[in-house]
């Protein structure tokens, strides 16, 4: 947050870099929360499947 007692010359050259940070930032917020939401996604549906191979097989077939 910039401080209104900010003098407009000084707040004006920082504006264009944290401009680009707070975007460079958010793409890599985004980019690794869309990462972390598939490989979560591929867990839920291993874990879902090896869920319903358990209950449609004998305990044999999972100990042997």
């Amino acid at each position: 947050m910039v401080s209104a007692g900010l003098p407009i010359p000084v707040m004006t050259p920082a504006a264009p870099s944290w401009g680009a940070t707070l975007t460079h930032e958010g793409f890599a917020i985004v980019f690794v929360a869309a990462i972390a939401a598939v490989f979560y996604g591929l867990f839920v549906d291993m874990r879902d499947s090896m869920k319903i191979y358990n209950e449609n097989c004998p305990p044999m077939v999972i100990e042997n």
